[in-house]
């Protein structure tokens, strides 16, 4: 007895085309991908150190409120000075008497502090800024080479780039990233 076998003539598959097209596809989403990857780790590595930057200006906040001892003293305010455009800053406790309000060569550097790679200060307003802590409240004074002032504001920017990040302090304590 003889079966009939049914052959299909239409096979199933992709054709030549169609293969290259999904490839030409999933190649152009991948360049995409890959472009804004960079940007977007910039972007990110800048947000970081701008809110490193807001979180040392809190730490030399709380560091009046607790008023922390400093080798071995007790010094009178604490703050994190600014030299306008640069790579870094510095953590100061003021140990001398009477205290001034703002960084100076008799001040004792806790810390000097620096940026990550690619990104600088771009400005200070105002221009070699200390951000000064009074303990035990504490009182906030912020002063430049123009005296004292009301709001300082702290841009960051990244080599090679238009990003940059704002930092504003107020004298009430307030720091904020913008």
């Amino acid at each position: 007895m003889k079966t009939a076998i049914k052959k299909n003539n239409s096979e199933s598959g992709f054709t030549l085309v169609e293969m290259l097209t999904v490839l030409f596809i999933m190649a152009v989403i991948s360049g995409l991908v890959f472009a804004n990857y960079r940007s977007g780790n910039q972007q990110f590595a800048l947000e970081n150190e701008a809110y490193r930057i807001a979180q040392d200006i809190r730490r030399v906040q709380e560091m009046a409120m607790s008023s922390k001892d400093v080798g071995g003293v007790s010094p009178e305010s604490y703050g994190i000075y600014f030299e306008g455009s640069g790579l870094g800053y510095k953590i100061y406790a003021e140990t001398s008497l009477p205290a001034n309000s703002h960084y100076d060569a008799t001040d004792l550097t806790v810390e000097d502090v620096s940026l990550s790679k690619y990104i600088y200060i771009l400005s200070c307003t105002p221009d070699l800024l200390s951000v000064n802590y009074t303990p035990p409240d504490p009182v906030t004074t912020l002063t430049g080479d123009s005296g004292v002032v009301a709001q300082a504001v702290i841009v960051l920017a990244m080599e090679g780039t238009n990003l940059t990040r704002t930092i504003v302090v107020n004298r009430g304590g307030l720091v904020y990233v913008e």
